[in-house]
């Protein structure tokens, strides 16, 4: 090959190359394409029962061509306002993805690692069943004055509650038969009753039965059942995580 032809070729070998080369620069430089799905933050758990909070929850990225099926299991970003107040039926631990099984299944049985679980009858009219779900802070309010079951003049029972004060918080363990939200039970194809008694969570301090609960089994001598107070969702939150914080403290 004469010398000139030779330059030719490694000309035209340069120019294709850096037209390669220029491509694939370029496609690398473009914005993978993502799908957004809801998932659970860093450091942060969502117990069953518990409500979903933003304040809780990520994005979390997948490029598009790694989606595969996962778009019929999992729950878009997009989607958050709807799930925003649902409880959820697992607990679901850090980094998690939210499952749309998590919020459609209903749990079978009550919550595990508990100390024990409690009954309490309550008054039907004081409250609204379909806006609690396991997982609420609730307190118990006595019936008022003249409903209650009267007590001898001149006499006092032993430890008498005060009757303005309420007996709480406790955690929702189940509504009745119901162990999630209505939603999740109506999807499920169960029918809710005796909504008119609330599991409450129990726990145990030295062997002893929690301080509360005697006050409360001794204020169910009313007849028409007590009165329900339901706690703001998001300031329990932050008490429980003031509590926490406090505790690691302390064990520093």
């Amino acid at each position: 090959m004469k010398p000139i032809q030779a330059l030719i070729v490694a000309v035209f070998l340069g120019i294709i190359t850096a037209l390669f080369n220029y491509a694939y620069l370029n496609f690398r430089a473009k914005p993978i394409a993502k799908v957004d799905f809801i998932g659970v933050k860093p450091n942060e758990t969502i117990n069953r029962g518990e409500r979903l909070l933003e304040s809780k929850l990520a994005r979390v990225s997948i490029p598009s061509n790694n989606v595969g099926n996962l778009d019929k299991f999992a729950i878009r970003w997009e989607d958050i306002e709807t799930v925003k107040g649902v409880n959820v039926w697992r607990k679901l631990s850090d980094t998690a993805l939210l499952m749309r099984s998590d919020l459609r299944t209903p749990p079978q049985e009550l919550q595990q690692g508990i100390d024990a679980t409690i009954w309490v009858p309550v008054n039907p009219r004081t409250f609204v069943p379909s806006l609690l779900a396991p997982g609420d802070k609730v307190s118990f309010l006595l019936p008022p004055v003249g409903l209650s079951q009267p007590t001898p003049a001149g006499t006092e029972r032993p430890g008498a509650v005060d009757p303005t004060a309420p007996i709480g918080p406790f955690t929702i363990q189940s509504i009745g038969n119901r162990l999630g939200t209505t939603e999740i039970m109506k999807a499920s194809g169960q029918q809710a009753m005796q909504e008119n008694v609330i599991g409450i969570n129990v726990e145990y301090h030295s062997g002893k039965i929690d301080p509360r609960v005697r006050e409360l089994k001794r204020a169910e001598s009313s007849s028409v059942g007590l009165g329900v107070l339901l706690h703001n969702r998001e300031k329990m939150r932050k008490m429980e995580l003031d509590e926490k914080r406090q505790d690691t403290r302390k064990t520093r």
